[in-house]
């Protein structure tokens, strides 16, 4: 096992590794800087390989920006199109959220009316966690066989709330 030190926004002339591990580093990229780092983790992969990224609070559009960044990188995703589309579909019912342990949360809410508007709020919410687990299941499948192909390289985003 070896490490090394390297600039993220400098490919590597040739895939050394078969793990890189990004430790809330990446989510704090923007823009070409974001997508050169993306394509220096991916050249620095062996085929097969697969990538970690560890992320602080990233949610949302956030989220979507990173995930675009790898996968317009060649990075697979796993889980990637469930993921997309839960967020997506909760985004859409206009509702103030938060993930918390991978569940969307409305906030705290003071008085009974609030509590009555976050109670209702929350169980829209949860209305689509069915479906995001259907949808999950059915990727699986696709996801085992992309993955069991000896050229692909994986990039997996850790996803840590607060």
């Amino acid at each position: 096992m070896h490490a090394r030190l390297h600039d993220v926004r400098t490919l590597f002339p040739e895939a050394e590794f078969e793990c890189v591990l990004n430790i809330r580093a990446f989510q704090i990229l923007e823009g070409e800087s974001l997508a050169a780092a993306a394509r220096t983790h991916f050249s620095a992969l062996r085929p097969g390989g697969e990538a970690f990224f560890d992320t602080q609070n990233v949610q949302g559009h956030d989220r979507n920006v990173l995930e675009d960044a790898l996968l317009a990188a060649g990075f697979f995703l796993p889980g990637y199109e469930a993921e997309r589309w839960y967020r997506s579909a909760l985004a859409a019912t206009g509702i103030r959220f938060n993930f918390i342990l991978g569940r969307p949360m409305c906030p705290f809410a003071q008085g009974e009316e609030e509590k009555a508007a976050r109670d209702r709020d929350q169980e829209v919410l949860e209305s689509f966690r069915l479906e995001y687990e259907q949808r999950g299941e059915r990727e699986r499948t696709v996801t085992e066989s992309v993955r069991s192909d000896p050229a692909t390289r994986t990039a997996t985003i850790i996803y840590n709330t607060g």
